[in-house]
């Protein structure tokens, strides 16, 4: 019976925590990264950003926490709370400034023996995706043709 709980512990944890993960990173992709317009499928993106430790940590407390009679119920209003800010993402603005929040940075490249300074959109393992210019265009065609991938030697 003990084995029996801990199991269900451990799997009610790492279902609870992939589904939150997976809607706050939605969110951002939809508003975010389709802004923009960066070729990026949401898989290799999901991959990119996922955190184990983070996730290691949530499943500890949301499987171990429900089932503590004392804390569940705070684990659980915690949990409906950050699933709404998560869902909160959604909103294209939101999820716009939490992902530039998140994932855009100030870096240096070095472009044809050339040093730039560059707001970085988004870094792969393989590329790093920036803006030629820093003005705010209106339509996804002008932000898509605005793009640059810079290849990681």
């Amino acid at each position: 019976m003990m084995i029996e709980n801990i199991l269900r512990a451990f799997l009610l944890g790492v279902f609870l925590s992939f589904i939150l993960m997976c809607v706050f990173w939605a969110g951002i992709f939809s508003n975010y990264i389709n802004y923009y317009g960066i070729s990026v499928f949401f898989n290799p993106f999901f991959g990119n950003v996922f955190n184990g430790y983070l996730f290691i940590v949530m499943v500890v407390v949301f499987g171990v926490g429900f089932f503590i009679p004392v804390v569940g119920f705070l684990i659980k209003l915690g949990y409906c709370v950050l699933l709404g800010i998560s869902l909160l993402l959604f909103i294209p603005s939101l999820g716009k400034s939490m992902g530039e929040a998140l994932l855009s940075k100030k870096i240096a490249l070095t472009i044809d023996g050339e040093r730039k300074n560059v707001v970085a959109l988004y870094e792969d393992k393989f590329y790093i995706v920036y803006q030629n210019s820093s003005e705010v265009l209106p339509t996804l065609e002008e932000r898509k043709r605005n793009l640059s991938y810079y290849e990681k030697p």
